[in-house]
């Protein structure tokens, strides 16, 4: 050992250097190796073609939802799950596109658990009370959404449902004062726009509730006229004509 150490100490300063870079170039070639395989990876989880991992059943449900196959998508989200369940961001896109699929049961169950690990997330909360009130339990969405309020004043998503939840119990002016708070808030929420219409068109002002019907079609033309419209014949059975 100790002849050893007096070689490599007696070595030309030429040949240490020789060696030192030879050192450095095989590390910076496994990081460049390292650093490639993982673009190769992202790109692969992009393009679906790595079907185990967590972005591929998420990026197929999107597709199949867009198509209108929801039964399909639901199950391509709940798959996504399966394999990534403790990403709260992913947990809560896909509480999202499972409401929007048709399938509030599973969704209620995906935000409950993603709100146990983020209970001051206020978008959260409206995203139960949301579902809870299409399931027909408006008392616990209403309670969901002041939960989300007390959090987050102006969250549109819980003003929107507290709103629709007065609409449910006939109080059309107190929803209307609710409502234009939510579009206020976030003038791009369809949703909004269209029950602040229907409010405003119960309440006994059908000529107020016109351009809230069309921001709401030309935010999502998917809304379609058919809530302006009942909402329009139910305020004209009130005795209110525009």
């Amino acid at each position: 050992m100790l002849q050893s150490a007096t070689r490599e100490a007696c070595l030309d300063p030429s040949l240490r250097r020789e060696r030192a870079y030879h050192a450095s170039f095989l590390i910076a070639a496994a990081i460049l190796a390292v650093s490639g395989l993982a673009g190769i990876g992202r790109a692969a989880v992009a393009t679906r073609r790595l079907p185990g991992l967590s972005q591929d059943p998420l990026l197929e449900g999107r597709r199949l939802a867009a198509l209108g196959r929801h039964a399909e998508a639901r199950e391509e989200f709940l798959r996504t799950l399966a394999v990534n369940p403790w990403d709260v961001s992913l947990t809560e896109e896909v509480g999202k596109s499972l409401l929007l699929s048709g399938d509030p049961g599973n969704a209620l169950t995906v935000f409950r658990e993603a709100r146990a690990q983020r209970p001051r997330s206020a978008r959260l909360h409206a995203w139960i009370g949301r579902t809870l009130f299409l399931q027909g339990k408006p008392d616990e969405a209403e309670e969901a959404c002041r939960v989300a309020l007390s959090l987050g004043p102006q969250d549109a998503g819980a003003l929107q449902v507290v709103g629709d939840v007065l609409i449910d119990r006939d109080l059309y002016p107190q929803a209307v004062d609710v409502l234009r708070r939510s579009v206020a808030a976030d003038p791009t929420l369809a949703s909004a726009h269209n029950s602040l219409g229907i409010a405003l068109a119960l309440s006994g002002r059908p000529l107020e509730a016109v351009p809230a019907f069309e921001a709401a079609l030309r935010l999502d033309p998917a809304l379609g006229p058919g809530n302006r419209d009942r909402a329009m014949a139910a305020a004209h059975q009130t005795g209110a004509h525009p």
